[in-house]
């Protein structure tokens, strides 16, 4: 549960490209409203004066993209911020878990895991995975032993089936 007066990110929504940051706030925004949780955006191209508002007063939901999450772990203000983060959702991975992005990510995400020193739900969403267990198991990663740590895949039918009455 994420109570609203405490400080610091709970969960961070990471998109492959920047446009979907955007798309994601605009989608987010309204539920974070209702339920009192505030929202924000980060990747290179925010405003310095948005940056310092988000090392002061840490928005609960935090959405930006895998290279800014490096960068934001390299931050020491920031990175007292991630300290609260429980959950981290990964959005199109198919997109970036082949890739030198990936790679970064995958580094980004045990940074902050060991940041928290405590494991960090996280969750992938793809609607074209190929494998769809090589992709969790990528995301989840192994402990420190090399050991694959649980995973669990949900697999939403693509097909949808339609009554329509005239």
């Amino acid at each position: 549960m994420i109570k609203s007066k405490e400080k610091g990110v709970f969960a961070i929504y990471i998109t492959p490209l920047k446009a979907l940051n955007r798309d994601m706030l605009k989608r987010l925004l309204k539920m974070a409203l209702e339920l009192d949780v505030t929202i924000a955006v980060r990747h290179g191209d925010t405003s310095t004066h948005e940056r310092e508002r988000q090392r002061k007063k840490p928005p609960k939901i935090l959405i930006t993209t895998p290279e800014t999450l490096q960068i934001i772990l390299t931050a020491k203000r920031m990175k007292l911020n991630l300290k609260k983060v429980r959950f981290v959702v990964v959005d199109e991975i198919h997109e970036i878990v082949d890739s030198k992005r990936g790679s970064q990510l995958s580094v980004a995400l045990e940074r902050l895991r060991d940041l928290n020193d405590r494991e960090i739900q996280r969750i992938g969403l793809s609607a074209t995975v190929g494998s769809a267990k090589e992709v969790a198991e990528y995301l989840v990663g192994k402990d420190r032993k090399g050991r694959k740590r649980d995973c669990e895949i949900i697999e939403v039918p693509g097909i949808k089936k339609m009554d329509v009455k005239v």
